[in-house]
């Protein structure tokens, strides 16, 4: 999956924002992103070993360090209804708290960033 744009630009958050996230949990509680697979515990924060300052181009692959988010709960949900979750697996929704001093980058409805906080929340299957 690509986050593409036609100009690529990143902001610096003075204060938190609210976006939201797209998240597979396995039959046995594991939950992970889609597409890249990686683990993820709730309410915990992660960040990317990679700057996104250096991301030039106008499509930064989701393997390229870099968490892929959504504006809004409709959008998030659109993606739900639109991709096929892996076997003995389902997708749900959860907030996604870009911090104060992370970077991200907004196109329509995604965005980008280098920090995120994964809370949980009820909008859980």
């Amino acid at each position: 999956m690509c986050f593409t744009t036609k100009k690529l630009v990143f902001k610096l958050a003075k204060r938190r924002k609210v976006f939201y996230k797209v998240l597979d949990e396995h039959y046995n509680g594991n939950i992970f992103t889609p597409y890249v697979g990686m683990s993820i515990v709730l309410n915990e924060t992660y960040e990317s070993p990679s700057s996104l300052i250096t991301f030039g181009s106008m499509c930064v692959g989701l393997g390229d360090g870099v968490f892929h988010l959504f504006k809004n709960k409709k959008s998030a949900k659109r993606c739900i209804k639109t991709s096929s979750a892996p076997e003995n697996t389902s997708r749900f929704i959860v907030k996604a708290i870009v911090p104060e001093g992370a970077f991200y980058a907004v196109d329509h409805d995604e965005v980008i960033t280098n920090k995120v906080i994964i809370k949980e929340c009820n909008f859980k299957k």
